[in-house]
């Protein structure tokens, strides 16, 4: 088994794509790049922690909204979400979040807004499902 967990874990080196490269291409700063991670890692650590790591990125991406303007650039948003097997919420989350880095900062909030608006709408998904 080739698992380095401090290096490279299994949980963000799981396709062609490794999360800390998108992270460092798209020039994200840590709350938007931990956003990334969380929205990436969502049930592939453990099934048990899906939601968790949901909630979190929403966290860090409402603490982005409130606190901090930064730019950001991009791999390509859609390959990379597409690498990651990601529902279409969770791409789009991701793709808006890339997005915003060619924008202005009005409507790079914006972009960051609607990643936000696709997340509710993936956390509420599974918020359903364990609900049944």
């Amino acid at each position: 088994m080739n698992n380095d967990i401090i290096n490279h874990p299994a949980h963000y080196t799981d396709g062609k794509f490794e999360t800390i490269d998108a992270i460092e291409s798209w020039r994200l700063g840590y709350h938007l790049g931990n956003a990334v991670k969380y929205i990436s890692r969502a049930g592939k650590k453990s099934k048990d922690t899906e939601l968790e790591d949901l909630r979190k990125a929403r966290w860090y991406i409402k603490r982005y909204l409130d606190y901090h303007r930064e730019k950001v650039e991009s791999i390509v948003a859609i390959d990379y979400a597409a690498d990651k097997g990601l529902d279409q919420d969770l791409s789009g989350a991701i793709l808006c979040l890339s997005v915003s880095a060619i924008l202005s900062d009005e409507p790079q909030d914006l972009s960051v807004r609607q990643a936000l608006a696709a997340l509710e709408r993936a956390i509420g998904v599974r918020e359903a499902r364990a609900n049944d």
